[in-house]
């Protein structure tokens, strides 16, 4: 159930008797960040939010960081894949004694040693979204966020997060060909941007905020089962996928994610927000906020939204589910 922001009730109060923090250790331990954020109630909201991550290549174990270094406290890592030598380069948290273990396994083992919280904190699964023990997790979550490279895992998310009425944080980073997507006129060398989405329940879903590149072949893939599940097949094969990766731009996209998922507990956002980051020819940075036509009846999800068991599991659906943009 949705519950994040400061206006919902998030169980025991933050503070013992006589005003203190009940947990004086991490109040100083995080006394800059609770500063910034505006209080010790808004970074113990933060704090205790239940955050699953499906995709942990760059962007989803630089995502796991940064949440685990605020001081999350419920934090699952999702992906089936396992580290080829390509992902060695600027992924976060591993190193190349890595090589070949799953990445979902690998990352929550060197985060766990960043700090040191609980036993097996956090979870690693080594499965894809698909799977029964994911989509557990994933359900089961406050927030739902989504790294992956695969627009079937990515319209997967989007559908549990909208059924289940959980905020769903989708990001997509990619360095392309200038020609993908672009009319002829004056294309750039190529483009490199981000799209960061933080979709609030009741509020659009993932087809009417954006939606996929490809998404007829999105659902295709996922009723037939064709979700990447696996490890890339060749050294070289992400060449034909896109021009190549920049941890830089995903640092990027995760710190606006971050900042996104802050400002929702801090009640400063209220409103799903959908950000596009464009870096031009010239090097400068671009940031756009898209605000889609929505027209009334158009999206075939979100009158599904919150429909919870009642529409698991979430594929087929009956009638169409395509968004007119």
């Amino acid at each position: 159930m949705y519950r994040i922001r400061a206006t919902e009730p998030l169980g025991a109060p933050p503070t013992a008797r006589g005003g203190a923090p009940r947990r004086p250790a991490a109040a100083e331990r995080w006394s800059r960040t609770i500063g910034a954020l505006g209080g010790f109630e808004v970074w113990d909201r933060l704090s205790t939010l239940s955050v699953a991550i499906a995709g942990c290549g760059r962007t989803g174990s630089m995502l796991a960081e940064s949440l685990g270094r605020l001081g999350l406290d419920k934090l699952t890592l999702i992906d089936p894949d396992r580290i080829e030598p390509h992902n060695l380069g600027e992924m976060a948290l591993v190193t190349g004694s890595d090589r070949g273990r799953p990445k979902a396994k690998a990352v929550a083992a060197r985060l766990s040693r960043v700090r040191r919280f609980r036993p097996g904190w956090p979870r690693g699964l080594a499965v894809g979204l698909d799977h029964p023990s994911a989509i557990v997790e994933a359900r089961a979550c406050d927030v739902l966020a989504c790294c992956v490279d695969d627009d079937a895992a990515r319209l997967r998310a989007g559908l549990i997060a909208c059924i289940d009425h959980k905020v769903f944080l989708d990001i997509g980073v990619a360095v392309l060909p200038g020609e993908v997507d672009v009319p002829p006129a004056n294309p750039p060398a190529r483009i490199t941007g981000a799209d960061v989405r933080l979709i609030i329940p009741g509020n659009g879903c993932l087809l009417c905020r954006g939606g996929l590149r490809r998404e007829a072949r999105a659902f295709e893939d996922l009723i037939r089962g064709r979700e990447a599940a696996g490890p890339i097949r060749g050294a070289d094969e992400w060449r034909t996928q896109r021009a190549g990766s920049l941890g830089s731009l995903n640092q990027l996209a995760v710190a606006l994610a971050v900042q996104m998922v802050q400002d929702l507990v801090a009640d400063r956002l209220r409103t799903t927000t959908w950000a596009q980051l464009l870096i031009d020819d010239a090097g400068q940075l671009v940031v756009g906020y898209p605000r889609p036509d929505l027209r009334e009846g158009a999206c075939g999800l979100c009158p599904r939204a919150g429909l919870g068991d009642d529409s698991h599991p979430p594929l087929p659906f009956a009638g169409p589910l395509s968004v007119g943009r």
